[in-house]
């Protein structure tokens, strides 16, 4: 198995589920257009590996941080609420507003 790192990532696809709905929401973004703080919390995510939250519960988010490198393959990180960076949790936040209340 090849060793991947962020350097090579072309596409992230952040999926929000869970919360007090359990609504399901995912973002895609090019990897060059992301913030400097967001790529190096990516990387952060390709090293490190998340582990389940203790905490876990039916109010509770969990992320699915999906990589495209550039050669096609791809790489999923499940990361749950309290490890999700929030420079990366913001994206999920700035794409989805909330809904309008009457």
């Amino acid at each position: 198995m090849v060793d991947r790192d962020a350097n090579d990532v072309v596409k992230v696809r952040i999926e929000r589920r869970g919360g007090l709905a359990g609504l399901h929401f995912s973002v895609e973004h090019d990897y060059l257009s992301l913030q400097p703080a967001q790529r190096e919390a990516i990387a952060s995510l390709s090293t490190t590996a998340a582990s389940p939250s203790t905490s876990a519960g039916a109010d509770r988010f969990h992320y699915r941080v999906r990589l495209t490198h550039a050669d096609g393959s791809e790489r999923t990180i499940e990361v749950p609420e309290p490890a999700m960076p929030e420079s990366l949790e913001s994206l999920t936040k700035a794409s989805h507003p909330p809904p309008a209340r009457t």
